[in-house]
């Protein structure tokens, strides 16, 4: 019991932190010693906020921009320093010796304090081991525009005018291996086909690069256009770009410490009030043990019924034999595939069978509710056909069995994992 429970807050753990941050895709146009940074925030929460925090004694004032676990994700500060961050594949970087950077927040929240400059950024940022933010890249801008992407182990400086970033390792876009997001091809075609600058620009640039999918209308959750010149900052709901709020860094600052929900600034979103009522385990953390709960259940299921048939192994009927090995085996799979959902919250807003392109087994898991499905009516036909010489006692656990397969199967409904078209 204790294993479990050790298990179960280690799932909670591991969830918490993949709300930290996102994906993301990331833009920096510069034109006649102006620039604008823009960002788009693809995310599933349902918290978006502004917040402000004023200067203090050596210390400069910002906005943050980020969700209600206050672990920012983008920002600018007054002094005119930008930044965003975002997710990409892990890289797996060893320890190199330094003093390590255990908490984001803080080692972000330092860099917007005190740094004006990118060249600040990497002569604080270069003192540390920061390979436990791997899966993190980050892209500061300043007021000169010039940049930094900063991973777990590299940070690369430019000065290109035109410069957009999504989420893969831009340290190894060389490498053969380097798989590049549509986000990031998108935005590159679009400023092979255009020129221009300003809000509207970079607004139409940040359309481009964004995400609507359409099985749950979720994508881009919100986008924002810093000018590090003028302190001016536009923000987009939604992925809805008509309509556009727009505050000053320094007016609002002088306001003192507050914070903006970004739904509140904007009119009702249809697609938005879709994402806020979607229960999953990320959003609702009471599934979590619900589901380890079934994840124990079958793999006990599976475990017992392949005791059973191996107790019997030429004692039953063959065709007995055959049904116990396979519903066996199919519960532990389902079991495994619970442990799925439990950790991978793109599953239920991807496109269905969910697939990623590092893990195949996980890509054949995905079609476990299909094989339920199916496995399920034909057992079922077979139990109450009493085509097999179950047994009174065989026939009430085999009918459980398929109780419970019916439940996932409507829980699998009701998260669109059978909305393959």
């Amino acid at each position: 019991m204790h294993s479990l429970l050790r298990y179960y807050f280690a799932i909670l753990l591991l969830l918490g932190s993949l709300c930290d941050v996102f994906a993301s895709s990331m833009s920096k146009i510069t034109q006649d010693g102006h620039t604008i940074v823009g960002n788009n925030e693809d995310s599933w929460e349902t918290t978006p906020q502004i917040w402000f925090e004023p200067a203090k004694a050596n210390q400069l004032g910002a906005c943050f921009v980020g969700y209600g676990s206050r672990v920012p994700q983008g920002g600018m500060n007054t002094a005119g320093l930008v930044f965003d961050a975002c997710t990409m594949y892990p890289t797996n970087p060893p320890a190199n010796g330094k003093p390590v950077a255990h908490d984001l927040t803080a080692f972000l929240k330092k860099i917007m304090y005190t740094c004006s400059s990118v060249q600040q950024v990497y002569d604080y940022a270069i003192q540390f081991d920061r390979h436990i933010f791997d899966q993190s890249m980050m892209l500061f801008v300043d007021s000169t525009g010039k940049y930094l992407v900063m991973e777990a182990d590299t940070m690369m400086m430019g000065d290109d005018p035109n410069f957009i970033l999504s989420n893969f390792s831009y340290a190894r876009r060389t490498q053969p291996e380097t798989t590049f997001p549509e986000t990031y091809i998108r935005g590159n075609q679009f400023l092979q086909n255009h020129s221009g600058f300003g809000f509207d620009f970079s607004r139409d640039l940040m359309q481009a690069m964004s995400e609507h999918r359409e099985r749950k209308g979720d994508g881009t959750l919100y986008t924002t256009l810093y000018d590090v010149q003028s302190k001016d900052v536009q923000v987009y709901f939604y992925h809805n770009f008509t309509k556009a709020y727009t505050f000053n860094l320094i007016a609002e600052l002088s306001k003192g410490e507050h914070t903006l929900m970004m739904a509140e600034l904007f009119p009702p979103n249809a697609e938005f009030a879709v994402l806020q009522s979607y229960v999953t385990p990320r959003t609702h953390m009471i599934l979590l043990p619900v589901l380890l709960a079934a994840l124990v259940l079958f793999i006990v299921l599976g475990a017992g019924i392949a005791s059973q048939w191996f107790r019997q192994l030429h004692l039953a009927a063959p065709r007995l034999q055959y049904f116990r090995i396979s519903l066996a085996a199919l519960n532990i799979l389902l079991g495994i595939y619970v442990m799925v959902l439990m950790n991978e919250q793109e599953a239920y807003y991807f496109p269905a069978p969910y697939y990623r392109a590092d893990r195949g087994w996980l890509n054949a898991l995905s079609y476990m509710p299909f094989v339920i499905a199916l496995s399920g009516l034909f057992f079922s036909w077979l139990i109450i056909r009493k085509k097999l010489p179950f047994g009174p006692g065989g026939r009430i656990l085999y009918s459980f069995n398929m109780l419970l397969w019916l439940t996932a199967c409507l829980a699998f409904v009701y998260w669109g994992l059978y909305s393959v078209f």
